[in-house]
C-alpha cells in the first residue's frame, strides 16, 4: 500500500509553506513514511525574508534471519523557523503553556483481552521565565504541572491493576548570579517544590488517600578560576590565532529531607526525588 499527500500552509503575516508526505507498507513489518516541508517567510520588522525546509522520516524493514532494520531522519535547515512554527506550545508574554493528551493500549497474547494502558489525560504545563526582582540582583521564575496519569493492566477484559492518579506539581525558583569577575562566576538558586498526589501507598497497597510533598533544593554552580591565552602563529593574520582555555566547574546541590518517599506511587521521574541528599559534580574543560 502506498499513499502521498500534498499540503499548503498559509500564514497571514509570515508567508507560505508547502510540502508533501509519502507513506508505504510493503509487507507486515516493513513500512515507512517521510515528510518534506518548505517555508517561504516574508520580510517583517523582526525577521528577514528567508526560505527554509525540513525533512522527517522513518522506516522499518524486515530482513532475513529474523532481523529488522530501522532508520529515521529529522533535519531542518533553520532553527529559528523550527522554534517559531513547529512547537506545540503557546506563549503569553513571559509565560509558556503546553498541553498534551495521549493514550496507548499495548496488546499482548493472541487476542484483544490482555493489554496495558499508558498515557496522560491530560498533561498541562505552564512556566514563567526568569525576571528580575525589582532592583535586586535576583531573578524569580516558576513552573507548574497538572497531569492525570493512565497506568493500568487488563487481563481477560478485567482491569487487574490500576495505578492511575492525578498529580499537581509547583516549583518557584529564586536565582542569585555573581558575575562581577570575568575569571570566576557563581550562580546560586533556591527552589521550593510542592507536589500533590490524589492517591498514595499504605503497606505497599495503593489507596485513594491523597498526600503532599514539600522540600527545598539549594544549588550553587562555581565556574573558575578560568585561565586563557591567545597565541599568534608566524602567519600573523586573524585566522592564524588560537585560544587555549582552562575552565573548572563545581556544582553543589542540597535537597532537604522528604518524608513521603515510601508512600509515593512512583510512575515517572517526578516521583523518584530522594531527600536528605547532597550532590557534588565537578568537571574540567
Amino acid at each position: 500500500s502506498h499513499d502521498a499527500t500534498l499540503f499548503h500552509d498559509w500564514f497571514s503575516k509570515a508567508g507560505q509553506g508547502y510540502g508533501g508526505e509519502y507513506r508505504y507498507v510493503l509487507a507486515p513489518g516493513s513500512h515507512g513514511q517521510s515528510t518534506v516541508q518548505f517555508l517561504d517567510q516574508k520580510e517583517s520588522t523582526t525577521t528577514a525574508a528567508s526560505r527554509s525546509y525540513s525533512i522527517r522520516g522513518d522506516l522499518v524493514q524486515t530482513l532475513p534471519l529474523r532481523m529488522r532494520a530501522r532508520a529515521n531522519v529529522d533535519f531542518f535547515s533553520s532553527i529559528l523557523a523550527e522554534q517559531r512554527y513547529q512547537q506545540d506550545i503557546g506563549n503569553w508574554g513571559s509565560y509558556i503553556f503546553s498541553a498534551a493528551v495521549n493514550r496507548d493500549d499495548i496488546f499482548y497474547g493472541s487476542g484483544a483481552e490482555d493489554f496495558q494502558t499508558r498515557g496522560n489525560l491530560p498533561r498541562i504545563h505552564i512556566s514563567r521565565s526568569e525576571r528580575p526582582l525589582g532592583q535586586l540582583p535576583m531573578y524569580f521564575g516558576i513552573s507548574g504541572e497538572y497531569v492525570t496519569l493512565l497506568r493500568s493492566t487488563t487481563e481477560n477484559e478485567v482491569k487487574t491493576r490500576d495505578q492511575g492518579l492525578t498529580r499537581i506539581d509547583l516549583s518557584p525558583v529564586v536565582r542569585i548570579p555573581f558575575t562581577r569577575w570575568p575569571f570566576l562566576t557563581l550562580n546560586s538558586q533556591v527552589a521550593w517544590r510542592a507536589t500533590y498526589w490524589s492517591e498514595s501507598l499504605q503497606n505497599d497497597v495503593q489507596v485513594p488517600e491523597p498526600i503532599n510533598r514539600n522540600y527545598f533544593e539549594f544549588q550553587t554552580r562555581i565556574t573558575g578560576p578560568v585561565f586563557n591565552r591567545i597565541w599568534n602563529t608566524p602567519g600573523g593574520g586573524y585566522a592564524d590565532k588560537f585560544k587555549h582555555v582552562i575552565e573548572p566547574t563545581v556544582t553543589i546541590q542540597r535537597t532537604t529531607p522528604i518524608d513521603t518517599f515510601a508512600r509515593t506511587v512512583k510512575l515517572d521521574g517526578a516521583d523518584y526525588e530522594i531527600g536528605n541528599l547532597t550532590r557534588v559534580n565537578y568537571a574540567l574543560s
